[in-house]
């Protein structure tokens, strides 16, 4: 192809560093076809540009077709009201909770972060929140969102009162406890019915799976995250919690769809392992500390490879990584290849730990949705600059 200069041609190293992400993943872009590029005589692959811009306008239209494929619960309840929701979803990590007071502000939040759902609790003596809750109902930008009353009233007078058939459900104060979880689950983009352990009809799989799996794995591929190069931030992290916490091994993991992969490790050979082995499974379907302090005691895990082969590992503790859509991408752990335990102090090190390990992995997202909106700006001045001289 002749060279051109209104669309020059790339290395695939100039073209992953454009789009963001390492080579690796670039090459495997080039391999399946999603991104366009042909051999020199040399056997060197070669991209134009025209083709990096095509992926990163896709990128672009993905983000805004997924603006609501979120795993963030908000819920504006009294305090009293607050701490039975909380209560009542506090082991379940298949979502981020924010709890508001005030409706005000938890209009503002509904309206900024477009949420999964909404829980409000309402009831005849609060006309405001009635009418709050209608005037969201009424809003179509918010026509993906699902909304929860937790309320004396039933499902048809809230109904009644305020429409939304068929996106608003009720709960009685009573009922809060025993099921509030399984709604909730149930309501998240890509829910199926909640698994602790396989799920028909893959009857190979044996680790547990969130009731939103296939949305959880689709924010890992969506995070740009994989199969990139080592980074200080988060090597960083993983050597201070193996340090504070005195233990040999400590991991960032990423759990893709069909493998665990390490973002960073310390004391770890391996970059990666098949998703079935990873104990980080367990530690994303909660919130806070997943601990195993002597794992051939332990039924789940007595006959793990790492268990009874050469890793031997003996101490497990992760606590989840969560992008900026609720959803639990992997864990930050470490491993003792001694019988351990943590105490509380330790438990709160190790989860602030995997909350800064968060908040790069966010920070990485948002980058990558600036650089794509970056380059959607730049086509679109290059179009009204031909344009106005033609």
């Amino acid at each position: 192809m002749p060279p051109s200069t209104d669309d020059p041609i790339l290395t695939t190293r100039r073209a992953a560093e454009l789009l963001g992400v390492s080579v690796r993943t670039a090459q495997n872009w080039i391999e399946t076809g999603a991104l366009g590029s042909w051999k020199t005589p040399g056997g060197h692959r070669r991209i134009r540009r025209s083709a990096v811009q095509a992926m990163l306008a896709k990128e672009r239209k993905d983000v805004l077709d997924d603006a609501f494929v979120s795993a963030e619960v908000i819920v504006l309840a009294a305090p009293a009201g607050g701490r039975l929701v909380q209560d009542a979803l506090a082991p379940a990590g298949e979502f981020l909770l924010t709890l508001f007071e005030d409706a005000f502000a938890a209009l503002l939040a509904v309206g900024a972060s477009s949420p999964a759902l909404f829980i409000i609790e309402v009831d005849m003596h609060q006309p405001e929140r009635l009418v709050l809750l209608q005037r969201v109902l009424d809003d179509p930008v918010l026509g993906h969102l699902k909304m929860l009353a937790i309320s004396s009233l039933s499902t048809d007078e809230l109904v009644a009162r305020c429409g939304g058939h068929g996106r608003l459900s009720a709960l009685a104060p009573a009922d809060v406890a025993g099921g509030l979880a399984a709604w909730v689950r149930g309501a998240l983009p890509g829910a199926r019915a909640p698994a602790t352990s396989a799920p028909a009809p893959d009857a190979t799989i044996r680790y547990p799976l969130m009731a939103n799996e296939a949305s959880r794995a689709a924010a890992v591929d969506r995070s740009g995250l994989l199969d990139t190069l080592p980074e200080a931030s988060f090597d960083h992290v993983t050597w201070l919690a193996g340090h504070l916490l005195k233990m040999p091994m400590a991991v960032l993991s990423l759990l893709a769809s069909d493998r665990q992969w390490f973002k960073s490790r310390v004391g770890v050979e391996e970059m990666e392992t098949s998703r079935d082995v990873a104990f980080c499974n367990h530690t994303i379907m909660q919130k806070g500390v997943f601990l195993v302090e002597d794992a051939t005691l332990d039924a789940r895990f007595v006959n793990h490879p790492m268990v009874r082969g050469a890793g031997r590992v003996r101490f497990y503790a992760g606590a989840p990584v969560v992008d900026d859509q609720g959803y639990a991408l992997g864990a930050l752990c470490v491993l003792h290849p001694e019988p351990r335990t943590l105490d509380a102090q330790e438990e709160r090190a190790l989860v602030a730990l995997a909350n800064v390990a968060s908040s790069e992995i966010r920070l990485r997202i948002q980058g990558r949705r600036l650089r794509s909106a970056l380059s959607a700006l730049a086509g679109d001045h290059s179009r009204l600059t031909a344009n106005a001289n033609s």
